[in-house]
This record gives structure tokens, C-alpha cells and sequence, in this order.
């Protein structure tokens, strides 16, 4: 590291034109798919497919569009195709044309019934009460998750394969092959940084999924990539403390229970899930801790990782040399932060924020990072308060929270502890014990209670075997 620190934070966090300080969020690092303004939404009324679909069109780079209307792309793309390229009768068109509509037209939705249309499912469906305003944040957030599981593929990102296709489906690629958005590549924008063990087993299972069967594709995909972005998320937001400094190899464990259970005040999905380690003071001053590791990657020339990575890269200078220009830069964020607040009306209680240079002075790279993240904390503004931690909870509510009790905790459906087993168990028959060592390295953990529910369950479905030659041994068997 070079003593160009002030310069870096200069260029981060000041204005290019005024020189005026800039209460950045994601500058030096992207590591949460959200924006800190009002101007995206993923929760529940966002359908979980548009996502998909949003992935594989950034997966295909071929700036395909969707298809929002479905009438309007059979009278301006399809027809023109048959008559004119295949030379199709008017009987015959109107014929392909009805069958179109039996196929992929429901309820006034798209229906995919073939994996490699995924590229064309919207982000939002059509809807004539949709208010275009929370219509496109909606679709805004859709967008940034997408492009957050994209960039967890990394360079391994796959496109579905079109071979051996029907008759059918190889027509309607064909006709919609020139159908193309004038627009710049959808992968010029900043990519992000996800944590290294979820990166690795995104690629492992993404690439299992889609060898599956076409059928399983197009169900259940969209429970993987949901699966994904809770599962990166929630470990992101345990990673972000200047605290943790050792190397992030393992998810942090957090205990689940099935939607189908009642959740007692004692219950490990309280004690030592959730509520526990997603504390709501974390929540609320999740803006400020983002910042703090985004402030630290900027002044190292950004998008260096977490703060293990940082820290690591700060300790190959001397600490004197830059010693005093880390000192200066924490009093210049105290000293800007202070006056931002100040001319907010709606800001209160930031008086009582106080700090003397004695105790913004540092003696290790370590002390450095535990105060910048304790100014970014103190000095949050209140607006980001309930806004972040709403975009948590509507993402998180979408599938795996649940209110119980008066908290909210981990929860897996019945549809989603299936595919998660079957995803875990590659379709073979393996032993339960070992079915919750591996859903353990997800940091996925069951109490003695919620196992039993998860084993009757099984039992019930037929999927849960004992062999009398093993003893008690009980085997999984779920195939998709």
C-alpha cells in the first residue's frame, strides 16, 4: 500500500465537481444486491421466475428482451416468421398461432414449459392494475438480484443449451433470434464481490441443476436462485465487523425450523438463529457497516473483499507509513459526517456523537478498521435506518422468514426442504445423519425437535427407508 490514501478517499467520497463530501454506500465494493435510496423493491409481489429469467438473460449476453406481451410478439414476430421464412399458409399460421397461445399463455401470463424460454420470462407480469411506478422498482430489484447470482457464477456463468429440441420450440427460437434490444452490454457495470465458500458451491450446484430434466428446470430454479441470494445475503451481513479478521472459509451456522412447527420462546431457531446473530441493532445500522468496509476498500483502490482481505493487504506496509494518514482521514469522515448531518432537518441525537482526536488516534491496522466501523455505526443517518433493514426482511420474508412468537425466524416450506435435500443428496440414496452433516455446511442446522418433524414428514412421503441390515441407519431417497 502506498501513502495515497487521502487521495483515494478523496476521489471515493468527495464530489469531482465541488470537492464536497459524498455519503457513498457501495463505491470501493458491491456486496449487498441493494441500493440505499427508495428506488428498488424485492419483496413478495415480485414473482421469483423473473429473476431466473433476468439470469439467463445475462448469462446468454445476446441482449435478449423478454416477453412482456405475448399477443403483440405473435402479431410482430411470429407471424411475420411463418409466412415469410416458412412459407406457411394462412390456415397454418393462425393454426401454430392458437397452439402458441394454449401453450404458453395462462391466466394472461407466460408459461414456460421449455428451460431454454427462461431468457424470455419478464420480470414482472402483465398487469392492468400495476402502478408503473412501483412496477419498475420492483423490476429494478429483480435486476440487481439477478445480476448478484450472476456474479456469483463468475466466469463459469452457463447459458442453457437449445439442442435437441422439438419441432415446436426450435420455430419460436428462431423466430424471436433477431428480436434483439439496441443496449450495452448488461456486464459493464461493476460486478460483486460474494464471499469466497458460497461462490464455490453456487458453481458446484448450479452446474448439477442444470443437468437436470427439463421439468425439473423449469420448477424449480427459481427456488435455487432464491435459495442462493438468502443464503449469500444473510451470511454477508454476519460477515460485515471489523472484528472478524480470521479468513471466511465456513457459513456462519444459524438454526431453521419447518414452516409446519409452532416455534417455542426457547427454541434454538431463537437462541441461536435469527433473532440471535441478525440482531436488529445490525439491521439498523447496516448502511453504516457496509460503508465502513466500502471506505476501506476504496482507500486500498477498491473492491479488495472483506475485512480478512483487508486487513491482509493493509499489513504489506508498515503500519507507521500510513499511520498518520489514516489518522487524518478518520477526523476528515468525522468532521464531514458531522457536517452532513447537521443540515438535515430530519437527523436527530448526532450532537451527542462526540469524538476527541485523542481517540481517533490508531496503533495497529486493526484499531483503524474497529473505528472507522464504529463512525460509520454512530454516525448513520436515520433514514437508513428502517429503509435498510426493510429490504432485508421483504427479501427474507419472501420464503424463509417466519413470525413466531413475536420474532421472526429461519423457516424451510415443505417445498423447499424437498428440493434443498434432493439438491444436497444429488438424487442418492444417503444416510439421514449424513443428510444434516451436509446441509450443516450450508450453515444450515435442526434441533432434536425440528429433525423429528423433518423425519415424519419424509416417512409420510414415502421418501425414508430403514434397512435391517444397518441397524437404525435411516436413508434419504428423493428424486425431483
Amino acid at each position: 500500500m502506498k501513502t495515497i490514501i487521502p487521495d483515494a478517499y478523496q476521489s471515493g467520497y468527495h464530489d469531482r465537481k465541488n470537492g464536497k463530501f459524498v455519503d457513498n454506500f457501495q463505491s470501493g465494493i458491491k456486496i449487498l444486491p441493494f441500493v440505499s435510496g427508495v428506488t428498488t423493491v424485492l419483496d413478495k409481489q415480485c414473482p421469483l421466475q423473473g429473476v431466473s429469467g433476468e439470469f439467463f438473460r445475462l448469462s446468454a449476453q445476446d441482449n435478449t428482451h423478454p416477453i412482456k406481451n405475448l399477443e403483440k410478439e405473435i402479431e410482430e414476430t411470429i407471424v411475420p416468421y411463418l409466412r415469410d421464412e416458412m412459407k406457411m399458409e394462412k390456415a397454418e399460421i393462425d393454426l401454430f398461432s392458437d397452439i402458441l397461445r394454449d401453450v404458453l399463455y395462462i391466466s394472461g401470463n407466460l408459461n414456460i414449459t421449455d428451460s431454454t424460454f427462461l431468457k424470455y420470462v419478464p420480470l414482472m407480469p402483465a398487469s392492468e392494475n400495476t402502478i408503473p411506478k412501483e412496477q419498475a422498482k420492483r423490476e429494478a430489484g429483480q435486476r440487481k438480484a439477478a445480476r448478484y447470482l450472476y456474479d456469483m457464477a463468475g466466469c463459469s456463468c452457463p447459458c442453457l443449451s437449445d439442442e435437441n429440441q422439438d419441432l415446436f420450440s426450435q420455430i419460436l427460437h428462431d423466430a424471436f433470434a433477431d428480436r434483439k434490444q439496441i443496449e450495452d452490454s448488461p456486464t459493464a457495470e461493476a460486478g460483486y464481490t460474494i464471499l469466497p465458500y458460497i461462490r464455490k458451491s453456487f458453481i458446484k450446484d448450479l452446474e448439477w441443476m442444470l443437468l437436470q430434466a427439463d421439468s425439473i428446470k423449469v420448477r424449480y430454479l427459481h427456488l435455487f436462485f432464491h435459495f442462493y441470494l438468502c443464503y449469500s445475503v444473510t451470511q454477508t451481513i454476519v460477515s460485515l465487523s471489523a472484528k472478524k479478521t480470521d479468513p471466511l472459509t465456513d457459513p456462519e451456522v444459524f438454526y431453521f425450523i419447518l414452516s409446519s412447527e409452532r416455534v417455542p420462546v426457547k427454541h434454538e431457531a431463537v437462541e441461536k438463529g435469527w433473532p440471535n446473530k441478525v440482531r436488529k441493532g445490525l439491521l439498523d445500522k447496516l448502511y453504516g457497516h457496509a460503508q465502513a468496509l466500502d471506505i476501506a476498500n476504496c482507500i486500498l483502490g477498491g473492491n479488495v473483499g472483506f475485512y480478512p482481505d483487508v486487513l491482509s493487504a493493509l499489513q504489506e506496509t508498515p503500519f507507521e507509513e500510513n499511520k498518520e494518514a489514516l489518522e487524518d482521514l478518520l477526523k476528515q469522515y468525522y468532521k464531514e459526517k458531522l457536517a452532513r448531518l447537521s443540515i438535515r432537518k430530519t437527523e436527530k441525537n448526532y450532537q451527542e456523537i462526540s469524538r476527541s482526536e485523542d481517540e481517533l488516534e490508531i496503533d495497529s491496522y486493526k484499531d483503524f478498521l474497529l473505528k472507522l466501523e464504529d463512525l460509520c455505526a454512530d454516525l448513520q443517518s436515520t433514514s437508513y435506518i428502517s429503509r435498510m433493514r426493510k429490504k432485508i426482511i421483504d427479501l427474507m420474508t419472501m420464503r424463509f422468514l417466519k413470525r413466531g412468537r413475536g420474532v421472526l425466524v429461519l423457516s424451510l416450506d415443505d417445498e423447499m426442504f424437498l428440493f434443498l435435500t434432493a439438491m444436497l443428496t444429488r438424487g442418492n440414496k444417503t444416510k439421514l445423519e449424513e443428510v444434516y452433516t451436509r446441509f450443516l455446511k450450508y450453515g444450515m442446522a435442526f434441533n432434536r425437535e425440528t429433525r423429528a418433524a423433518m423425519e415424519q414428514y419424509l416417512l409420510k412421503l414415502n421418501l425414508l427407508d430403514r434397512k435391517s441390515d444397518a441397524g437404525e441407519a435411516q436413508y434419504v431417497h428423493i428424486k425431483l
